[in-house]
């Protein structure tokens, strides 16, 4: 087996980790729905599980963009690795929240330790780490996910011309709502356009890759 190859392979199985997560992070909030849990309450087991499956979701991520960049023609190698950095900024700053909800928040709810936690919790209203999570998925993923659609750009098939709008549009609506965050808006319509970006876009995106990464790996075997 070629490095290549194999190269291909871990960003397929990295895409369906990501699809997987995907899937199951879902479940989570239905099951956050279905039984009225706050989005306030940090000690709520659901509230615990999302954050656990949010903070292994970089292991998925940054694999598969690394792939992409190994595969990308030498002429758009600056637009994936300049995609890649952002990946992982967006990735750092997003496990920075939930491993401090895992510890920090976590212990403090057990010592009933809770003047001035609000600061502290995944998505309290003045929380100092909703603010680092809304710049990962507002600002850096939003940077990633636009920086990296010109090197699908390359008009020789429709799944690469699917995932060129994926990525931008995507990327568009994850910067509005970085940009609301910045301005102080309130808007629910910004903050629904940007959840379609990282969430539905970001799923999307996940699905065309895995079918991306197997085209081009049996490419290499014909």
């Amino acid at each position: 087996m070629t490095l290549q190859k194999m190269t291909l392979r871990i960003g397929f199985g990295a895409a369906v980790f990501n699809i997987i997560g995907g899937i199951a992070y879902l479940a989570i909030l239905s099951l956050m729905v279905s039984t009225a849990t706050p989005m306030s309450d940090p000690g709520a087991p659901p509230l615990v599980a999302a954050s656990v499956l949010m903070l292994i979701g970089p292991l998925g991520l940054i694999p598969m963009w690394a792939v992409i960049h190994l595969s990308t023609t030498d002429d758009r190698k600056v637009f994936s690795l300049i995609s890649l950095i952002f990946v992982i900024l967006f990735s750092a700053a997003t496990s920075i929240n939930r491993w401090v909800h895992l510890t920090v928040v976590r212990e403090s709810l057990d010592l009933n330790i809770t003047q001035g936690l609000d600061w502290f919790t995944p998505y309290g209203e003045h929380s100092i780490m909703y603010a680092i999570e809304m710049l990962a998925y507002g600002w850096f993923l939003g940077f990633a996910l636009i920086a990296i659609a010109p090197v699908f750009n390359k008009k020789t098939t429709r799944l690469e011309g699917a995932l060129f709008w994926a990525m931008l549009i995507s990327g568009v609506l994850c910067l509005l709502g970085g940009i609301g965050e910045l301005l102080e808006s309130k808007s629910i319509l910004i903050l629904m356009m940007s959840m379609t970006g990282w969430a539905l876009g970001l799923g999307l995106i996940n699905i065309l890759l895995a079918a991306w990464f197997n085209r081009l790996s049996r490419n290499r075997n014909a």
